[in-house]
Protein backbone atom coordinates (compact mmCIF):
# COMPACT_ATOMS: atom_id res chain seq x y z
CA UNK A 1 0.00 0.00 0.00
CA UNK A 2 2.67 2.18 0.77
CA UNK A 3 4.71 1.46 -2.40
CA UNK A 4 1.20 2.30 -4.16
CA UNK A 5 1.48 6.08 -2.58
CA UNK A 6 4.69 6.39 -3.55
CA UNK A 7 4.18 5.74 -7.45
CA UNK A 8 1.37 8.02 -6.81
CA UNK A 9 3.03 10.81 -5.60
CA UNK A 10 6.04 10.41 -8.30
CA UNK A 11 3.82 10.64 -10.75
CA UNK A 12 1.98 13.29 -9.61
CA UNK A 13 4.98 15.69 -9.21
CA UNK A 14 6.28 14.53 -12.62
CA UNK A 15 2.76 15.92 -14.41
CA UNK A 16 3.27 19.04 -12.29
CA UNK A 17 7.38 19.51 -13.16
CA UNK A 18 5.91 18.90 -16.83
CA UNK A 19 3.10 21.91 -16.89
CA UNK A 20 5.22 24.14 -14.89
CA UNK A 21 8.20 23.72 -17.67
CA UNK A 22 5.54 23.82 -20.56
CA UNK A 23 4.13 27.00 -18.62
CA UNK A 24 7.75 28.63 -18.63
CA UNK A 25 8.43 27.87 -22.05
CA UNK A 26 4.87 29.21 -23.37
CA UNK A 27 5.58 32.73 -21.24
CA UNK A 28 8.70 32.88 -22.70
CA UNK A 29 7.68 33.13 -25.89
CA UNK A 30 4.71 35.36 -25.31
CA UNK A 31 7.38 38.25 -24.01
CA UNK A 32 9.72 37.90 -26.53
CA UNK A 33 6.66 38.37 -28.81
CA UNK A 34 5.35 41.63 -26.88
CA UNK A 35 9.29 42.97 -27.39
CA UNK A 36 9.11 42.38 -31.10
CA UNK A 37 6.12 43.84 -31.66
CA UNK A 38 6.38 47.46 -29.13
CA UNK A 39 6.52 50.21 -31.28
CA UNK A 40 10.29 51.39 -31.69
CA UNK A 41 10.63 55.05 -30.52
CA UNK A 42 12.04 57.54 -32.89
CA UNK A 43 15.12 60.44 -33.03
CA UNK A 44 13.82 61.82 -36.33
CA UNK A 45 11.63 64.52 -36.51
CA UNK A 46 9.75 65.68 -39.21
CA UNK A 47 10.13 68.79 -41.15
CA UNK A 48 8.26 70.74 -43.85
CA UNK A 49 8.76 70.49 -47.62
CA UNK A 50 11.28 72.88 -48.78
CA UNK A 51 10.48 74.97 -51.40
CA UNK A 52 12.35 74.27 -55.03
CA UNK A 53 14.63 77.56 -54.14
CA UNK A 54 15.65 76.55 -50.78
CA UNK A 55 18.34 73.68 -49.21
CA UNK A 56 18.09 72.28 -45.98
CA UNK A 57 21.85 72.55 -45.78
CA UNK A 58 22.62 76.19 -46.75
CA UNK A 59 19.37 77.97 -44.69
CA UNK A 60 19.26 77.83 -40.93
CA UNK A 61 17.52 80.18 -38.32
CA UNK A 62 17.26 80.05 -34.50
CA UNK A 63 16.81 81.92 -31.62
CA UNK A 64 20.03 83.12 -29.61
CA UNK A 65 18.10 84.80 -27.10
CA UNK A 66 18.00 88.15 -25.52
CA UNK A 67 15.25 88.73 -28.44
CA UNK A 68 17.95 88.24 -31.13
CA UNK A 69 17.95 85.81 -33.79
CA UNK A 70 20.74 84.30 -36.15
CA UNK A 71 20.02 83.00 -39.90
CA UNK A 72 22.72 81.45 -42.23
CA UNK A 73 21.31 81.55 -45.69
CA UNK A 74 22.54 83.06 -49.07
CA UNK A 75 22.98 86.13 -50.29
CA UNK A 76 23.55 87.06 -53.65
CA UNK A 77 25.48 89.50 -54.32
CA UNK A 78 26.76 91.18 -58.04
CA UNK A 79 29.95 90.25 -59.64
CA UNK A 80 32.02 91.86 -62.08
CA UNK A 81 33.35 89.67 -64.73
CA UNK A 82 35.43 91.00 -67.88
CA UNK A 83 31.82 91.15 -70.06
CA UNK A 84 29.37 90.85 -68.05
CA UNK A 85 27.78 90.58 -64.41
CA UNK A 86 26.46 87.41 -62.61
CA UNK A 87 25.05 87.17 -59.12
CA UNK A 88 26.83 85.32 -57.02
CA UNK A 89 25.44 83.32 -53.43
CA UNK A 90 27.44 83.87 -50.46
CA UNK A 91 26.41 81.90 -47.09
CA UNK A 92 26.31 84.63 -44.32
CA UNK A 93 25.84 83.89 -40.95
CA UNK A 94 23.97 87.14 -39.63
CA UNK A 95 22.58 87.77 -35.88
CA UNK A 96 20.48 90.57 -35.27
CA UNK A 97 17.32 91.85 -33.05
CA UNK A 98 15.06 91.86 -35.52
CA UNK A 99 11.96 90.05 -35.78
CA UNK A 100 11.20 88.88 -39.13
CA UNK A 101 14.30 87.12 -40.46
CA UNK A 102 13.22 88.47 -44.09
CA UNK A 103 14.54 91.88 -43.42
CA UNK A 104 17.82 90.79 -41.94
CA UNK A 105 18.84 88.95 -44.50
CA UNK A 106 18.08 92.19 -46.89
CA UNK A 107 19.60 94.39 -44.59
CA UNK A 108 22.69 91.93 -45.25
CA UNK A 109 22.70 92.25 -48.95
CA UNK A 110 22.11 96.00 -48.68
CA UNK A 111 25.43 96.44 -46.59
CA UNK A 112 27.51 94.84 -49.61
CA UNK A 113 29.71 91.93 -49.82
CA UNK A 114 32.06 90.36 -47.18
CA UNK A 115 35.39 92.59 -48.67
CA UNK A 116 37.51 89.06 -49.19
CA UNK A 117 34.89 88.23 -51.65
CA UNK A 118 36.31 90.34 -54.04
CA UNK A 119 32.35 91.25 -55.11
CA UNK A 120 30.75 94.35 -56.35
CA UNK A 121 28.45 96.36 -54.32
CA UNK A 122 25.86 98.46 -55.88
CA UNK A 123 23.09 99.49 -53.28
CA UNK A 124 23.43 102.69 -51.65
CA UNK A 125 24.47 101.80 -47.82
CA UNK A 126 21.63 104.08 -46.86
CA UNK A 127 19.09 101.29 -48.42
CA UNK A 128 16.33 100.18 -45.76
CA UNK A 129 13.77 98.51 -45.40
CA UNK A 130 10.73 100.30 -44.62
CA UNK A 131 8.48 97.52 -44.64
CA UNK A 132 7.85 93.34 -45.10
CA UNK A 133 4.68 91.76 -46.16
CA UNK A 134 4.17 88.18 -46.41
CA UNK A 135 0.76 85.83 -47.44
CA UNK A 136 0.89 83.28 -49.43
CA UNK A 137 4.30 83.16 -50.28
CA UNK A 138 4.36 86.14 -51.68
CA UNK A 139 6.48 88.91 -50.53
CA UNK A 140 6.21 92.60 -50.79
CA UNK A 141 9.24 94.98 -49.47
CA UNK A 142 8.92 98.69 -49.23
CA UNK A 143 11.92 100.17 -49.92
CA UNK A 144 13.56 103.92 -49.27
CA UNK A 145 14.51 105.95 -52.04
CA UNK A 146 18.12 104.83 -51.86
CA UNK A 147 17.50 101.92 -53.87
CA UNK A 148 17.27 103.80 -57.25
CA UNK A 149 20.73 105.41 -56.23
CA UNK A 150 22.37 102.66 -58.65
CA UNK A 151 24.72 103.46 -61.67
CA UNK A 152 24.33 100.08 -63.73
CA UNK A 153 22.71 99.43 -67.52
CA UNK A 154 19.84 97.47 -68.22
CA UNK A 155 21.44 94.28 -67.21
CA UNK A 156 22.94 95.19 -63.80
CA UNK A 157 19.39 96.60 -63.04
CA UNK A 158 17.83 93.32 -63.38
CA UNK A 159 20.25 91.66 -61.55
CA UNK A 160 20.29 94.15 -58.87
CA UNK A 161 16.56 92.57 -58.44
CA UNK A 162 17.26 89.31 -59.01
CA UNK A 163 19.88 89.62 -55.91
CA UNK A 164 16.91 90.94 -53.93
CA UNK A 165 14.50 88.35 -55.13
CA UNK A 166 17.07 85.27 -54.69
CA UNK A 167 17.97 86.36 -51.50
CA UNK A 168 14.26 86.29 -50.12
CA UNK A 169 13.15 82.95 -51.93
CA UNK A 170 15.95 81.25 -50.60
CA UNK A 171 13.97 81.11 -47.21
CA UNK A 172 11.19 78.15 -48.03
CA UNK A 173 8.06 80.55 -47.35
CA UNK A 174 8.88 82.80 -50.01
CA UNK A 175 8.22 82.39 -53.45
CA UNK A 176 7.27 84.94 -55.40
CA UNK A 177 8.43 89.22 -54.71
CA UNK A 178 7.08 92.76 -55.59
CA UNK A 179 8.89 95.41 -54.80
CA UNK A 180 7.53 98.96 -53.72
CA UNK A 181 9.51 102.60 -52.81
CA UNK A 182 8.34 104.60 -50.25
CA UNK A 183 5.21 102.82 -50.19
CA UNK A 184 4.05 102.81 -53.87
CA UNK A 185 4.91 100.53 -56.96
CA UNK A 186 6.77 102.40 -59.02
CA UNK A 187 7.68 101.56 -62.38
CA UNK A 188 11.26 101.41 -62.51
CA UNK A 189 14.00 101.70 -60.19
CA UNK A 190 16.59 102.97 -63.01
CA UNK A 191 14.54 103.03 -66.27
CA UNK A 192 14.81 99.65 -67.87
CA UNK A 193 13.03 96.81 -65.66
CA UNK A 194 9.53 97.32 -64.98
CA UNK A 195 8.39 97.02 -61.18
CA UNK A 196 4.58 97.80 -61.51
CA UNK A 197 2.77 94.95 -60.39
CA UNK A 198 5.09 92.69 -61.56
CA UNK A 199 6.09 89.20 -58.68
CA UNK A 200 9.31 87.70 -59.56
CA UNK A 201 10.32 84.93 -58.83
CA UNK A 202 14.17 82.92 -58.56
CA UNK A 203 16.16 83.25 -61.54
CA UNK A 204 19.13 81.16 -61.40
CA UNK A 205 20.20 82.19 -65.22
CA UNK A 206 23.07 84.63 -64.10
CA UNK A 207 24.06 82.98 -60.84
CA UNK A 208 27.35 81.39 -60.46
CA UNK A 209 27.97 78.41 -58.14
Amino acid sequence: MNKSKLLLLGIIALVVMVVGMIAFRLGKHSNNHLIKSSPEKSALVSLPPASPTSTATENSKEQTGQGKIKIKTPIFFIKSNPTSLTLKPIICEITGDEVDYHILALKRLFAGPPPETGLQSVFNKDTKVLGFTLKDKLAVVNLNQKIKEINVGASGEALVIASIVNTLTKFPDVDQVKIQVEGEYIETLAGHVELMDNKFSYDGTEVEN
